[in-house]
């Protein structure tokens, strides 16, 4: 069950316990103002006189009313299940393995400074390799949605190919996942596993 459905059903209980209370409270309303004070004589030991019966249904009614404004506090807010997103901003590092290239230039050093708003990222990034002849580095942007990332990176250098990537988060502190060129005529692609620093 999804967490917009819990949150559903948490509103609905909580309405129809608010109902019930309000209806409570009415009909003790009405027993209150309406209902016959007692008859019995003033030395009659056993009864109390109308002014202290009075005020005893006012007191029962005031805590009728302080029941259900506690009721009320405690209803659940639809916002209250739902997950937050998870905080990727700051520096990256980890490695990339070409699958095409990989015994031509190695393995990579990534390194990524990630800015966030909600679930959109931006930032910059690069590669080195043992070869600086093989180093690349542009920018990136991206979302959030769940425990997936979504990147698309931009090398600086003009004959390079831009990347889509697609990731899967560790909790907030590790992804790992794979990428792939597009709009471009060299065909490439491979994986990276990053750690937030």
């Amino acid at each position: 069950m999804s967490g917009n459905e819990d949150a559903g059903t948490d509103t609905r209980i909580a309405r129809h316990q608010t109902v019930g209370l309000v209806s409570i409270l009415g009909e003790l309303f009405v027993w209150t103002t309406t209902a016959p004070l007692s008859s019995a004589p003033l030395s009659d030991a056993s009864y109390f006189n109308d002014g202290a019966a009075m005020k005893r249904r006012l007191l029962l009614l005031a805590g009728m009313i302080f029941v259900c404004a506690c009721s009320g506090n405690n209803s659940v807010s639809p916002s209250s299940s739902s997950s937050s997103t998870a905080s990727l901003a700051g520096n990256w590092a980890g490695t990339v393995t070409s699958n095409t290239f990989v015994n031509q230039v190695g393995i990579g050093t990534l390194h990524a400074t990630i800015a966030q708003n909600g679930s959109s990222m931006n930032g910059s990034w690069n590669v080195a390799y043992s070869n600086p002849a093989n180093n690349n580095a542009g920018s990136l942007t991206g979302i959030i949605t769940g425990n997936s990332v979504t990147l698309t990176m931009t090398s600086g250098v003009a004959t390079a190919c831009p990347f889509n990537v697609t990731a899967t988060l560790n909790g907030s502190t590790a992804m790992s996942g794979t990428y792939a060129t597009f709009n471009c005529t060299v065909a490439d692609g491979g994986q990276f596993a990053a750690n937030k620093q």
